[in-house]
């Protein structure tokens, strides 16, 4: 081994012009001191050059020494390595495509990325973010939406000549998680072939974020009332189909000082004010779990904030999910909730229920995103 230092309505179904199915990529990972690359029949490409290693070949990049060149004006592709049989091992994963060495803007040492075909990577998805067990049509429209999702990262990036980063997303739940080669099971495949092109658009025309989460809880919320972003076609839906399945209704207790902690941090980062009255003076308005936003009471001052922003600074294990109130017992907060995520966009319980009642995925796209068009791209 080498060392190497480096409404209920039908969506339309539009057919526009056929193109290829892009690539996309992935970062898998960041940041990394040594990294060790194998497979058979191994294609090197760094600095131009290219080499072929016949067999089983194994590299390790030691990576460490990145960290002494700072403030790159843009990520530094180190290295790119392939397969002729068309998968690659990193770390005793196998992946599809291709392994690439990034050196990012700041490093501490290399990015991974992996770049493969998009309808490759839609099968990996499918494998993490869903149960493979799942029906058919669950999974269909899963697949739809992390297409739709993954397109629209590739060309957010592309249309912003965004230099700052060299992959199109990340594998992580900041954008969509994915599995390895031996991950993808039949089902997901399934679900990826028969939906192969299929991408949710607004007016037929630009793409859009479609986000997806675990459990609405009985309502979907729009980016606008979780992240204060609008999207274009996002709608507020009632969901009559989740409350069956996953989580059920949940209660966590706290104490007044963690509560206090966790509303002073989200209004210093989101609001530029903070809570200057101490516990003894803080208190929480009545409110419903249906609510978006959280008051709370700093002495005689009302402050309003939303929920989604308290959540992140409290964390999941106090907040499963932004449809939450909360009771002051005085010496202590209750926090009571239901649905499980961020709520936005498809609920997976909710579409794994309407499957099994028979609906099919175009319907059970038009019941989460009804302002949206479903139309197959490629």
């Amino acid at each position: 081994m080498k060392l190497i230092s480096l409404g209920l309505a039908i969506l339309q179904f539009m057919v526009v012009e056929s193109f290829a199915s892009p690539t996309i990529r992935v970062l898998i990972g960041s940041n990394k001191k040594q990294v060790s690359v194998s497979g058979l029949d191994l294609v090197k490409k760094t600095a131009g050059k290219e080499k072929v290693y016949p067999g089983k070949k194994s590299f390790t990049f030691n990576c460490a020494p990145l960290k002494k060149h700072q403030d790159l004006e843009s990520p530094l592709l180190l290295t790119k390595i392939s397969s002729r049989t068309g998968l690659v091992t990193i770390d005793n994963s196998k992946y599809r495509g291709s392994i690439q060495l990034v050196a990012p803007t700041s490093p501490k040492g290399c990015n991974v990325v992996n770049e493969l075909s998009l309808e490759t990577y839609i099968g990996s998805v499918l494998a993490k973010e869903m149960n493979p067990n799942w029906p058919i049509e669950a999974l269909k429209a899963q697949a739809v939406a992390a297409r739709s999702y993954a397109l629209y990262k590739i060309k957010n990036r592309k249309n912003k000549k965004n230099l700052s980063s060299y992959y199109d997303l990340e594998n992580s739940e900041k954008h969509q998680v994915n599995g390895d080669f031996f991950d993808v099971t039949f089902n997901a495949s399934k679900a990826q072939r028969l939906t192969k092109g299929e991408v949710l658009s607004f007016k037929n025309k630009s793409l859009v974020p479609v986000f997806f989460h675990s459990k609405c809880g009985g309502k979907t919320r729009t980016p606008e009332q979780v992240w204060s972003n609008k999207v274009d076609g996002y709608e507020s839906v009632e969901c009559r189909f989740c409350h069956k399945n996953g989580v059920k209704n949940w209660s966590n207790s706290l104490t007044k000082e963690t509560l206090y902690s966790a509303v002073d941090r989200a209004l210093k980062y989101h609001r530029g004010t903070s809570l200057g009255n101490g516990v003894s003076k803080f208190k929480v308005a009545p409110g419903t779990q249906d609510d978006s936003h959280i008051r709370v009471y700093d002495n005689d001052r009302l402050l309003s904030l939303k929920k989604s922003r308290v959540r992140s600074t409290l964390g999941r294990k106090y907040t499963l999910s932004n449809t939450f109130s909360v009771t002051d017992n005085q010496d202590s907060f209750t926090i009571k909730g239901r649905g499980f995520g961020h709520g936005v966009g498809l609920c997976q319980f909710g579409a794994l229920e309407m499957a099994k009642r028979g609906y099919t995925y175009i319907e059970i796209l038009s019941h989460y995103f009804p302002s949206l068009t479903l139309k197959k791209i490629y």
